[in-house]
């Protein structure tokens, strides 16, 4: 029965252990405004599945049928791992019923009645909801009732759910005026509470704000709201500013699109720096850059010293004698040895010497004192002679020898 057009509270009926279809109820897992959910299971192929029965009471109104026929066509749209799967829909017995993917874990809103999440675990929870909506959002799917109670927290992270009220906007992307009144108070955007304003999209980001709000503080966005800052001392004004532009009352204000707002949950997850600390930080990189640049360039290297050969070491001042030098050496060794034999008082320094002496022109005495020093002086030349012999035959350095004055007998 209806009460001014509006349909009066359902009975909640319980169809545990009910057999549906092919499918045994097993669970109740929760009513919403529109049914029941249970969790059954495939009585053929033994699949665990969830399934949204509608109220008996509400099957006589067409409006209530078709938004839950819409529901049904809506998750078959959505093929995305943030938002729960599609199986099957039907009708038994004036009961209509949509099968969906069953997930194991619980709801947000279970969640933060007994947890406070952490700033990190926040963030993580909003950046996976912005990965549903905008999926959905790119088909043209506005969720129009995101609230704690549709998200659900399993071990592969978050799944949105209960596309109940959706609505598949229109060329212009908005919603008629009639659908605008739909939604959980405390989440809908000023849009969604007036008559008078179109709804599009962005309603659900606003919504998604005030999940993000709660997760935080533990408070509801409600009139002038404080800044989060003030209830959670591990945030800051960062924080504060991206909310404050998603709970914007006009539309144009906030982030346009899911994507977005996800780009500036991802910006929060980065430290935080000081005032000049991105200046500090370009400086230093740039002083390593030009460190690295400089290490790239050759280096000058010396020439290594050329080992030297094996055997005697020579050094520079004792430099190998050549072959000429060693006759030159000779010759003057030889003409020293000469000078020396020669006495001061008989032969002048530059007077030569006679190679012969005509013996009729000598007397006795005289003869007896120029033969001996002649034949020392042919004997000298001789051995001089034989020296530089030696020395051409062997081919190396020979010292004159020093005892030449010995052996003449001189």
């Amino acid at each position: 029965n209806t009460s001014a057009g509006q349909p009066q509270l359902p009975v909640v009926l319980d169809y545990t252990d009910q057999q549906l279809g092919p499918y045994q109820l097993k669970e109740c897992l929760g009513s919403g405004g529109m049914g029941t959910v249970y969790k059954a299971q495939d009585r053929k192929s033994g699949q665990i599945v969830a399934i949204k029965l509608l109220y008996p009471q509400l099957v006589a109104l067409e409006h209530i049928v078709a938004r839950f026929q819409r529901e049904a066509n809506t998750l078959k749209n959505l093929a995305h791992p943030r938002i729960v799967n599609y199986i099957d829909e039907g009708q038994l017995d004036g009961h209509y019923y949509l099968v969906m993917e069953y997930i194991a874990g619980e709801n947000l809103e279970q969640y933060l009645k007994a947890n406070t999440p952490s700033v990190s675990q926040a963030l993580e929870i909003s950046q996976q909801i912005c990965e549903a909506l905008q999926a959905a959002h790119e088909q043209g799917i506005v969720h129009r009732d995101l609230k704690p109670a549709n998200i659900i927290l399993s071990q592969t992270g978050v799944r949105v759910l209960d596309f109940g009220i959706a609505h598949v906007s229109t060329d212009d992307r908005t919603l008629t005026h009639s659908d605008a009144l739909l939604g959980t108070i405390n989440y809908m955007s000023p849009e969604q509470r007036s008559r008078g304003q179109q709804v599009d999209h962005r309603a659900d980001l606003y919504s998604l704000g005030v999940v993000l709000y709660r997760m935080l503080t533990g408070k509801l966005p409600l009139g002038a709201f404080a800044p989060a800052s003030r209830y959670n001392t591990q945030i800051d004004h960062r924080f504060d500013k991206l909310l404050a532009k998603a709970l914007q009352s006009e539309p144009e204000s906030r982030h346009q699109s899911a994507a977005e707002l996800q780009l500036g949950l991802e910006r929060l997850q980065l430290p935080r720096f000081g005032k000049y600390a991105w200046v500090a930080g370009g400086v230093a990189l740039l002083l390593l850059l030009g460190f690295l640049f400089f290490q790239q360039l050759p280096s000058k290297k010396t020439a290594p010293e050329p080992k030297a050969p094996s055997g005697k070491i020579y050094s520079q001042a004792q430099a190998i004698p050549t072959k000429q030098e060693v006759l030159t050496q000779a010759n003057i060794a030889a003409k020293n040895v000469q000078e020396e034999t020669l006495p001061a008082d008989e032969e002048p320094e530059n007077e030569p010497v006679p190679d012969k002496v005509a013996p009729q022109q000598l007397t006795p005495r005289s003869r007896n004192s120029v033969a001996p020093n002649q034949q020392a002086v042919n004997k000298k030349q001789a051995n001089i002679a034989k020296s530089k012999k030696t020395f051409r035959r062997k081919g190396k350095n020979v010292q004159i020898n020093k005892n030449v004055k010995k052996k003449t007998g001189i």
